[in-house]
């Protein structure tokens, strides 16, 4: 059985998806005691009572920043980390692949067992799943990598607590000659995306002033800043094939 950490629904979509959530993974045979978090029990107090209890295997059930908090709690410990996104169901694509409630409920049931990595922002910010930059409109963005260096334009910037770096520019429109096709016909050229893909062990993302960089809703932190991926720190329930580069040269296969 698995020790499922929830949080209070926010709204009546969140409890729709909580109870859908709860149905899910009651049809799969892969229930077990739900508890939630509250003024009087924090997080911390609720995994403790989990250990107490002898499960091995603790569950975040809710959004982004509940699965972050007990992921990275549990980061160096023996105890094996599941998490069911509400409302943030893409929060774990970057790190793990997976996108639907479904689908992380289904890693559940086949529990394949990896160690992964989280996040440190310094000084001491950590994370799991994913970390954003985002403006209206593309700024100049120098990205320090390990030992090399990228310099880019972009609207957003993601970066997984496996290291793995997405920068998407999705005002970009093409080359010259695309434009004075356009121009020529007559025609408004669509925008396109242009996407840039990276994985790093150490990063400082640097740009031309000061730009919030939000975890979920929140802002972790500012930029510039400096991350360092610490791998092979937190036993996880992954997808299959989801493991990122970094956390594929550190693993040696799944474990139990």
């Amino acid at each position: 059985m698995y020790y499922y950490i929830t949080e209070q629904p926010r709204s009546r979509e969140e409890q729709r998806e909580f109870e859908s959530a709860r149905e899910l993974l009651t049809n799969l045979g892969i229930s077990g005691e739900f508890v939630t978090t509250s003024n009087a029990r924090t997080v911390e107090e609720l995994a403790e009572l989990g250990v107490a209890k002898r499960y091995s295997t603790i569950v975040a059930l809710g959004r982004e920043s509940l699965i972050n908090q007990v992921g990275t709690l549990l980061a160096g410990t023996p105890y094996v980390f599941g998490a069911i996104p509400i409302v943030d169901h893409g929060c774990l694509e970057l790190m793990s692949g997976v996108k639907t409630l479904h689908q992380a409920a289904e890693a559940l049931k086949y529990r394949r067992i990896h160690m992964t990595s989280i996040a440190r922002i310094e000084p001491n910010k950590y994370f799991l799943t994913e970390v954003m930059l985002k403006t209206a409109r593309p700024i100049p963005i120098t990205l320090t990598i390990d030992r090399a260096q990228a310099s880019l334009e972009a609207t957003s910037v993601r970066i997984s607590g496996s290291g793995t770096i997405v920068a998407t520019n999705e005002l970009a429109t093409g080359s010259r000659f695309q434009q004075w096709l356009a121009a020529l016909s007559g025609q408004r050229l669509s925008l396109d995306r242009y996407t840039s893909r990276f994985n790093a062990t150490r990063l400082v993302l640097e740009t031309d002033r000061t730009y919030p960089v939000y975890l979920g809703s929140t802002v972790l932190a500012k930029t510039p800043l400096a991350l360092e991926v610490l791998p092979n720190t937190l036993k996880m329930i992954m997808k299959r094939d989801s493991l990122s580069p970094i956390d594929q040269s550190a693993a040696g296969g799944p474990h139990s």
